[in-house]
Parts: structure tokens; C-alpha cells; sequence
């Protein structure tokens, strides 16, 4: 009786090992195999329950996306090229979770802004560029901050600032600005610049381009305010700008309890040649 019930069995697993060659790929296991390799589109993402859905388009979101917005000469807002995230094109549904986490960084539309600016407060860096880029300007000036863009301002997370030196005149600011700390208490506002409307910020990225000559591009340019200032190249320097950066937020905390000391990190950019008309002042010559 035993060996008649175990035929049965035997004539079963020859059975399954005859399917083998039949199979793609033999040394596979038994699973459905696409006979065109990868699959290209998931016809079924309709299906899922609507949490892993949810999740899935949650973990769409770029990180560390940098959110160029440009100014204008004056510092004012005008638009930015940066695309926004693809969650926001994919479905309604995946539309409507995007903009539960990414906010606007006007209020209202500006009229020269192509389309909205979005940005998410803990995944993006915000980028402010302008055609000449000069970091103290950028601190002291308060065109950009607008009843549009102030609360957007106070929400932002990580910062970065490019084309860094430190010294003379930055220096200066950073550690005695005017209102800040001349005045003290005498004045309504803590600081006359715009860097103190960052109250939420947590990563402050301080980004130096090397460029050639730049001494001489210090000393003979008579309108850029890195007069006396250096590149962040040395160890020390680096410190010393680490420190006064968060001594300028530490100060700020004082006056307001919101405001955070956010962590100063510095990059090294990739080195940029200068711009012809630049070298034509250093040398003597214009075209």
C-alpha cells in the first residue's frame, strides 16, 4: 500500500520538473515572468489601498532639490525655472497630497512669475540668484521680504548662499550691524536687513567659488564689497565665519524666542572663470 501511494506523488514531482525547460529562465524560481524582461508600467497601482498610495507619492518627493528663485537688481522676486515636483502632474490624487506639503512661496501670484513657486520646508534648499551675486547685499537688503513672501521666509528650512568670503565689510554686518547691536534696544527692529527674517532656518550653507586673481579682483573692483575680505579656504577662517554666523541668530533669539541658530556648513564650489568684461577692468582694457 505504501508504494502505491507513493506513485502518485513521484508522477507529481516529474510532472513539475518537466515545466522547467519550458520556463525564460530555468534557474528562476516559479513565479510569472514577463517574456519582454522588466515591466515598464504597473496597471494595478489603482488597486492598492489608499494609504500605500499615498505613501508611495510621499516618497516621489525629491529631496534635497535646490529651488533657484531669481531676483532682480534690486532684490525684488521675479520668478523662478525650477521645475516642480512630478507628484504634482501624475493624478488628482497624487496632486492634492503634493500641495498638502508643499507650500507656495508667494501668497498671490506675482505677474512676472511664469508659474507658482512651491517649495517643500524640510526637503528643499532655497536658492536666491541674481545676475551678480554679492552675499552682503543679499543679507542687508529687505526688497525680497513682502507681505507675499514673509511668512514663506520664517517657514524656510536650509538656505544656501553662493559665491561666499568673509572679512571687511561682511564681517563688519555679520558681527556690528547697524540697528543690531550699535543701537541696541533703542531701535523698534533688531536688525535693518533681511537675514533676520529667516527665524525657522536649521541649515545655513555658506558656498565659495574659487576664482582666479582674486586679490586683484578685489582691489581694482571699485563697486564690489568684498574689499579686504578672503575666500573660505583656510580652517580658521571657516571657524571664525561658522562663529559669527551663529552669533548673529544666537543674537537674534534674544529679541525674538522663535528664531532658531541654524547650523552653518561651508561648501567649496567648482571654480568659475570671470566674465570677460571683468577681466578687461582688471587689465586695463574694456571692449
Amino acid at each position: 500500500m505504501a508504494s502505491t501511494s507513493s506513485e502518485p506523488e513521484a508522477e507529481a514531482d516529474n510532472e513539475t520538473l518537466s515545466l522547467l525547460p519550458q520556463l525564460p529562465d530555468p534557474s528562476l524560481a516559479l513565479y510569472p515572468q514577463h517574456p519582454l524582461g522588466f515591466l515598464t508600467t504597473f496597471q494595478s497601482f489603482s488597486l492598492l489601498p489608499h494609504e500605500l498610495r499615498i505613501l508611495i507619492y510621499r516618497f516621489m518627493f525629491p529631496r534635497d532639490r535646490t529651488l533657484q528663485i531669481e531676483l532682480s537688481p534690486h532684490y525684488t522676486i521675479l520668478h523662478s525655472h525650477t521645475p516642480p515636483p512630478i507628484t504634482l502632474f501624475i493624478s488628482h490624487e497624487s496632486r492634492v497630497e503634493t500641495l498638502r506639503h508643499y507650500i507656495p512661496f508667494l501668497s498671490t501670484p506675482s505677474f512676472t512669475s511664469r508659474r507658482k513657486m512651491l517649495f517643500h520646508p524640510t526637503f528643499d534648499i532655497i536658492y536666491f540668484h541674481r545676475r551678480r551675486h554679492e552675499p552682503l547685499k543679499l543679507f542687508q537688503s529687505t526688497e525680497y521680504v513682502t507681505k507675499e513672501s514673509r511668512a514663506s521666509l520664517a517657514l524656510i528650512k536650509r538656505l544656501k548662499v553662493g559665491e561666499m568670503w568673509y572679512g571687511g565689510a561682511m564681517k563688519c554686518w555679520i558681527r556690528f550691524g547697524a540697528c543690531r547691536k550699535l543701537w541696541g534696544g533703542m531701535t523698534e527692529t533688531a536688525d535693518s536687513g533681511g537675514l533676520r527674517f529667516f527665524s525657522g532656518l536649521e541649515e545655513l550653507i555658506l558656498v565659495t567659488a574659487k576664482k582666479k586673481r582674486d586679490r586683484l579682483f578685489d582691489v581694482y573692483d571699485e563697486d564690489y564689497d568684498s574689499m579686504c575680505a578672503e575666500r573660505l579656504d583656510t580652517e580658521e577662517l571657516i571657524q571664525d565665519c561658522r562663529k559669527d554666523f551663529r552669533g548673529y541668530f544666537e543674537w537674534e533669539r534674544e529679541v525674538d524666542e522663535r528664531c532658531k541658530v541654524p547650523n552653518v556648513v561651508v561648501r567649496h564650489g567648482r571654480c568659475r572663470r570671470l566674465d570677460r568684461w571683468y577681466i578687461g577692468r582688471l587689465e586695463g582694457w574694456e571692449e
